[in-house]
């Protein structure tokens, strides 16, 4: 038996985590992955380490197909439709990606990756409305800096001064470091 047959991912797991996907390692572990989802479409460790590879080499349209079937595998994995709305944003295919999220947060509602990242879409939909309360939501999931100075910058761009400018600052004391 292969080393495929006996299990698929090993080989390009193994290239993957000792070259980090920026390397000279990349493209074989890429390669690696294609070849142990050919021999088990289903396989999804190798789906879900082929679709990390093709989003480090920014290959989106590769790795939104390889989170797509992920997704189709195992519908109850949360980080695979994260994942995949990921590289559906970078594509530009906005309610593609919602989508995605939807289905991620009804798996798991209190990640706030995901939720900030949906709120973010919903800005570039100008559902402005729906972004503020999923940067809220996202912020009483984990209150950390970063969505609070993207809900602090939306509110100001609404023209809710007061909030907006209140959030900043509040994120500016808490996190002198990323005032930027």
């Amino acid at each position: 038996k292969t080393a495929y047959e006996i299990m698929p991912s090993l080989v390009g797991s193994e290239m993957c985590i000792r070259d980090r996907g920026q390397g000279s390692l990349a493209q074989k572990s890429i390669e690696s992955f294609e070849r142990a989802v050919e021999l088990n479409p289903d396989h999804h460790e190798a789906l879900y380490y082929l679709g990390h590879q093709y989003l480090r080499q920014q290959n989106h349209a590769g790795a939104a197909k390889a989170f797509e079937r992920l997704t189709a595998v195992r519908p109850g994995l949360a980080d695979g439709y994260f994942l995949q709305a990921t590289a559906l944003e970078e594509l530009g295919e906005v309610d593609r990606a919602i989508e995605a999220l939807e289905k991620s947060l009804k798996i798991r509602s209190d990640r706030a990756e995901s939720l900030s990242l949906l709120a973010r879409l919903y800005e570039r939909k100008e559902r402005f409305d729906e972004a503020v309360e999923t940067y809220r939501a996202a912020l009483r999931n984990n209150p950390n800096v970063k969505p609070q100075l993207e809900l602090g910058d939306l509110l100001v761009r609404l023209e809710r001064y007061e909030e907006g400018i209140s959030l900043l600052r509040e994120a500016a004391a808490s996190h002198p470091q990323n005032t930027d």
